[in-house]
């Protein structure tokens, strides 16, 4: 499920809210670091549920290390966010123009 719902919340986070405030996103950079680390880690993640089973313990170190990066990723998502909702809070204009009339 959150392989799906995560995705979701990214793409609104980097294209329906620029689109709707007409401002940029706070760096392209670190928005395509967020969103392809999430792309290759996601996957890896669901292995921590089985650390200290059966499962091979390089699976298990896998997995624990995906989980710390997608914390990582957490940063970065939420530092492009917080930027963006702060250089818009700069901008009187960016409010006036996003409040609805």
């Amino acid at each position: 499920m959150g392989l799906f719902v995560t995705p979701l919340a990214l793409a609104v986070i980097y294209f329906v809210i620029p689109a709707a405030t007409r401002r940029p996103i706070y760096s392209h950079f670190l928005s395509m670091l967020g969103f392809w680390l999430l792309f290759f880690l996601y996957p890896l993640n669901g292995t921590h549920h089985y650390v200290f089973s059966v499962i091979p313990m390089s699976a298990q170190i896998g997995a624990i290390t995906a989980s710390a990066l997608l914390g990582v990723d957490v940063v970065i998502v939420v530092t492009i966010y917080c930027c963006r909702c702060a250089d818009q809070a700069s901008s009187r204009a960016t409010w006036r123009c996003a409040s609805p009339s």
